[in-house]
């Protein structure tokens, strides 16, 4: 299987799965390492899917009504704060914040 199938695959078993699924979990079923898993969410990630990652596992939740953005911004924490603060002030709801960091790679929550 190629890589833009496996991705495919992944999107599918997200899409169709009724609990978070882990990498672990589809590691197994494409006989990868978990960390090519990890690297095709984040491919997916930025292809535009709504994949948001829980401590259980992946899922992809469903279209909230309304418009949702992404916002790409560069600062420190207290920086990160101030911004999602005055977001939800102007009332906002934040539903997932990724975290790039260059030694630890992208941490979402």
């Amino acid at each position: 299987m190629h890589a833009e199938q496996r991705r495919q695959a992944i999107r599918e078993i997200l899409q169709h799965a009724d609990q978070p699924v882990s990498a672990t979990v589809l590691a197994n079923r494409f006989s990868v390492s978990r960390q090519i898993i990890v690297g095709d969410i984040a491919l997916l990630r930025a292809a535009g899917d709504a994949i948001s990652a829980t401590p259980r596992g992946y899922v992809i939740l469903p279209e909230a009504a309304g418009l949702i953005c992404r916002f790409a911004c560069q600062h420190s924490a207290a920086g990160m704060e101030e911004e999602l603060n005055a977001m939800v002030d102007e009332g906002c709801t934040v539903l997932d914040v990724i975290v790039e960091h260059p030694v630890y790679g992208q941490l979402t929550g």
